[in-house]
């Protein structure tokens, strides 16, 4: 009990004497340090200060209110409408896919030598650009024709236009600006004859290239997704090797892109298909003829269309001076 009251009376001292009055503390032995000088002054607070601090205390303290009263730091799951969409990849539907060439090739037939006889190009001469105030002005004419082919047969969603991917006017021969066009397979909803596209969508590795085509086929490759093979001599197909034909050169897919007179303009106009196609199934390259790449159909996914309007035939060029709906795929 003394030992009780003795430890009471040393707290009492102490509390009448302050910090000031005692130069250190001693805790289970230890003497710790504990000048008054150290101590750190009181904080300061918008009452206390004046001026400036006053104001930078009051914008401080304001701050500190924001951010106790702002908006939670989780993450809220966005709603369902928001969400992206994982699409999976489509599967290679085989029989789908032979369908749509069957369908293209009985539209075909024998058409491609009626294209070829009619637009022999030997010892035909070059012809000039239509001209325009504006050079604007002919893409302008072409683009609203364009729609409407496109609309009288259904396709006008298949294609959307995309100016900054037109390539450069130097890539192509003849030398002419391009219009580039996204690919998008028509809707299978329209009825069942759009029900028969086998678009193929393209692979991680695959590769870029082209393959220029005449205007009279473009509807059939647009509404069946499919770029069909050169087998049949006897159907005035062109070939070395039976197989699709594509080439890695804008330039060289432009000069088969025969240059054609679609509509009631006065103009050429000329169709390269954009693919990408796999490279694990190239049958052949050869440099020769600009760059060909030889695939079979199923190797090669349509990606979009270009189109060099205004693009008459060079000298000996094949050509098409005139539209006739009967020779159209």
């Amino acid at each position: 009990m003394g030992r009780f009251t003795s430890t009471l009376q040393k707290c009492e001292d102490l509390g009448h004497r302050g910090l000031k009055e005692l130069p250190c503390i001693t805790a289970f032995g230890t003497v710790l340090d504990r000048r008054a000088q150290a101590a750190p002054p009181p904080p300061l607070t918008p009452e206390r200060a004046s001026g400036k601090k006053r104001k930078n205390l009051a914008a401080f303290s304001q701050s500190v209110e924001k951010v106790k009263t702002g908006p939670s730091d989780k993450v809220e799951n966005p709603p369902l409408s928001k969400r992206k969409k994982r699409t999976k990849a489509r599967k290679f539907n085989r029989e789908l896919f032979d369908l749509a060439v069957q369908a293209a090739e009985q539209k075909r037939a024998a058409l491609v030598g009626g294209w070829r006889s009619l637009g022999r190009g030997r010892k035909r001469k070059e012809i000039d650009p239509k001209d325009f105030a504006d050079e604007e002005e002919g893409r302008r004419r072409f683009e609203r024709s364009f729609q409407d082919w496109l609309q009288d047969r259904g396709l006008e969603d298949c294609l959307r236009r995309d100016a900054r991917r037109d390539p450069a006017a130097e890539l192509g021969i003849p030398s002419r600006p391009f219009m580039y066009f996204t690919y998008k397979a028509p809707s299978a909803k329209k009825g069942p004859t759009w029900a028969c596209n086998a678009r193929i969508r393209p692979r991680r590795g695959w590769k870029r290239a082209y393959h220029g085509t005449w205007f009279y086929g473009l509807a059939s490759i647009l509404q069946h997704g499919v770029l069909l093979e050169s087998v049949n001599e006897d159907a005035g197909h062109e070939f070395w090797k039976p197989g699709l034909y594509l080439t890695p050169n804008l330039g060289t897919a432009t000069w088969y892109g025969r240059a054609q007179r679609v509509f009631e303009d006065d103009m050429f106009h000329r169709a390269i298909v954009e693919v990408k196609y796999d490279p694990l199934k190239m049958m052949i390259y050869r440099e020769r003829g600009g760059g060909q790449i030889v695939v079979t159909s199923a190797a090669a996914a349509i990606t979009g269309i270009i189109i060099q309007p205004n693009s008459p035939p060079m000298k000996g060029e094949e050509r098409s001076d005139s539209w006739n709906r009967q020779l159209e795929v």
